[in-house]
């Protein structure tokens, strides 16, 4: 039997060089591209960094309060209407009142006293006024305008006066007269009864004129009632207790 033959082992110190040839290589590949990398990152730039977009919310609204402060002067305020001027009013420039005296009633005419008084305020002087005034009877069958005066209608002239100056006033006594005959009586029961009116107009130079009427009555039993009418069938007497109720 031939002798068993030792096979040689493989030259072992050229295999390890080729080995760590091998893994120097790889080092300095891996060591190129982490210098590589390195350089890149310190040669890019840096990143701007931009704030988030906010949603701005509406301010909730203020109460109303002073302006705040701008270079620009406010705007005026409008200035308040002026005052009314002392003297104006709304109503008739010239101003006609009745007060009663009394009701007088003879076997041929009802007659009525009373004081009248006038008052301008307005601004203007009244020049020439004349006081017309006259005395009827009220009636359901009777026109209004035969009733209630009409300052387009001219009535019997009681006074006269030179001139109003503005703010005056004045008073004027006077006293009209109906005939019976021409009294507009009112069923009332077994008896006939009448209600007077008195009519009173104001004209002036360059006026419009003014004319007012006022009911003529006994003043009532009990406080708030109405004014009562006057008997017709009544012996003649005269009326003190009345009153008047403008019908305007």
């Amino acid at each position: 039997m031939p002798p068993a033959t030792i096979a040689e082992p493989p030259e072992s110190g050229s295999s390890m060089m080729i080995w760590l040839a091998a893994l120097i290589a790889a080092l300095g590949l891996a060591g190129g591209a982490f210098w590589y990398l390195r350089r890149r990152e310190a040669l890019a730039p840096v990143p701007v960094i931009e704030p988030p977009l906010v949603r701005r919310e509406t301010p909730p609204p203020q109460p109303d309060g002073p302006a705040p402060a701008t270079g620009e002067a406010p705007a005026p305020r409008p200035a308040p209407p002026p005052p009314p001027v002392p003297g104006r009013t709304s109503g008739p420039p010239v101003t006609l009142h009745a007060l009663p005296v009394r009701v007088s009633k003879s076997m041929m005419n009802a007659t009525f006293a009373f004081r009248l008084t006038l008052e301008n305020q307005s601004m203007d002087r009244w020049e020439g006024v004349s006081i017309e005034a006259d005395l009827v009877t009220a009636h359901g069958s009777a026109p209004i305008g035969e009733q209630v005066a009409d300052p387009a209608t001219a009535l019997a002239p009681l006074s006269t006066l030179e001139a109003l100056e503005p703010g005056d006033s004045t008073e004027i006594a006077g006293e009209v007269r109906l005939p019976l005959g021409q009294v507009r009586a009112i069923p009332q029961g077994r008896a006939a009864v009448y209600v007077p009116l008195l009519r009173v107009r104001l004209t002036a130079s360059g006026k419009q004129p003014i004319a007012r009427t006022f009911l003529v009555g006994q003043l009532p039993d009990r406080q708030g009632g109405r004014l009562r009418p006057f008997r017709l069938d009544e012996m003649p007497q005269s009326y003190n207790a009345i009153g008047l109720r403008p019908l305007d």
